[in-house]
């Protein structure tokens, strides 16, 4: 029943016990009285949604339910416990999801689950805010974004594949399904997750983990990052394009954590953090994570500068080898109004057999260098011509020097379908995250 994984039916499994159903079941009840599940959750918490699931379950399911909670931080409830109702009995039907919103601000660490009179639930969630273990004034650095310290991921741009509260639970992905992954992106901009921390921090250091993502990974991320005083959860997302860059952009690599410390951007304590992946792809659980000293205010703003360099061999050299025309041969062609720079370039390796080995590379130019004011201005090219399918290579030129280069297309990927309007921004208390059964009636 508190499964992380959805219900599944297996047509003519039985067990010693009947039919083997994927959840929790009680027998017939034949006397007076219910029946009843208590459930520690994975983390004290405010309950903010339920959703009793009754898949698979046709002629067993419970009739009705209720839901009643208590607060037993250091111990199990017991016959003097005090239950208090967060979800009246409530009328069920059979394979469907029962989602009820919960209007309570009070912290939980138990639920007991009450089916009337008998019957079987395939899932029980309970969604909600988890509550901040920090230990504020320590001087210990610390998880800021992890759940189990109060971290929630508030809204991403796409979760096709997975969804954005994967990426705060504990410990490394125990798969892809295990992290947030987006849809392939097909128009122009990048991806993004936003993050509301468990408490304001002075950020020291972060980590991206990227495991079991190796075709489908984010080429690159960034970081923004802000103190947010008032306003909802609703409107986060708008705020967040003006945000202060706590991370510049930093190339990621396939299945590996990555840790940036020297990196990060002073800025003072903050409260939110916005991941942005370019151009999409996906997280694994241990992302994002942000480990800081907890202060309650002072900010300090990080402008970021680009450093021009000018379009020369020098500048180039770096990416790739440098052609240039400079003492080259060359002759005047279509009437003196284009300079032809002839077989600058030898194309040596082992090309297919629609390419003669004696291709070479040429460029033509404007003589009186005007650059692109006239037709003749620029041009390059390789004889004879790559097949389509074989053509990687990229130009650049100008009067006096050109360059070349490889181009190479970074793997895209994935993410899910939006949760429902309770659950977003919440965690899943009941399941997932350390969740444990306890007592029942039978």
């Amino acid at each position: 029943m508190l499964s992380s994984q959805e219900p599944v039916w297996k047509e003519g499994v039985f067990d010693e016990n009947g039919k083997w159903m994927d959840g929790w079941e009680s027998r017939r009840k034949r006397c007076e009285g219910y029946d009843y599940s208590v459930i520690r959750l994975g983390l004290p918490g405010t309950i903010k949604g339920i959703d009793l699931d009754t898949s698979h379950f046709t002629g067993n399911f419970p009739p009705s339910a209720s839901v009643q909670a208590c607060h037993c931080e250091n111990a199990e409830p017991d016959a003097a416990t005090a239950w208090v109702e967060i979800l009246p009995s409530v009328s069920l039907s059979g394979d469907s999801h029962h989602i009820h919103a919960i209007d309570d601000d009070r912290i939980w660490t138990h639920l007991k689950l009450n089916i009337y009179p008998d019957g079987g639930i395939a899932r029980l969630r309970a969604w909600g805010q988890p509550q901040s273990r920090i230990e504020i004034g320590s001087a210990t650095p610390i998880d800021l974004a992890a759940v189990v310290n109060g971290g929630r991921a508030l809204a991403c741009s796409d979760e096709h594949f997975g969804r954005m509260a994967n990426i705060l639970n504990p410990g490394r992905g125990i798969n892809m399904g295990d992290g947030w992954e987006t849809a392939r992106r097909r128009t122009p901009g990048n991806d993004w997750v936003i993050v509301a921390l468990g408490h304001p921090g002075e950020i020291q250091r972060i980590e991206v983990d990227t495991a079991h993502f190796k075709g489908n990974y984010p080429n690159s991320c960034s970081i923004q990052a802000a103190f947010v005083k008032g306003g909802t959860d609703e409107q986060i997302e708008t705020q967040s394009l003006f945000w202060r860059e706590l991370l510049p952009e930093q190339k990621l690599h396939a299945h590996e954590q990555h840790y940036f410390s020297d990196e990060v951007a002073a800025m003072g304590p903050i409260t939110h953090v916005r991941l942005n992946i370019f151009p999409d792809g996906d997280q694994s659980p241990a992302p994002d994570r942000h480990a800081g000293r907890h202060r309650q205010e002072g900010s300090l703003t990080m402008p970021r500068t680009l450093e021009l360099q000018p379009l020369e061999r020098d500048s180039f050299s770096p990416f790739g080898d440098v052609i240039e025309m400079a003492g080259s041969r060359h002759f005047s062609i279509n009437n003196g109004a284009t300079e032809r720079f002839h077989d600058i370039s030898q194309i040596v390796g082992d090309p297919p057999t629609a390419i003669r080995p004696s291709a070479w590379f040429a460029h033509n130019r404007c003589p009186r260098h005007c650059a692109s004011r006239c037709s003749n201005a620029t041009r390059s090219r390789a004889r004879p011509s790559y097949p389509r399918t074989i053509s990687p290579l990229s130009w650049w030129s100008r009067p006096g020097a050109m360059t070349s280069t490889s181009t190479t297309s970074v793997p895209s990927s994935p993410t899910a379908s939006r949760a429902s309007t309770i659950t977003r921004g919440l965690a899943p208390l009941a399941a997932g995250a350390g969740a444990e059964p306890g007592l029942h009636s039978r």
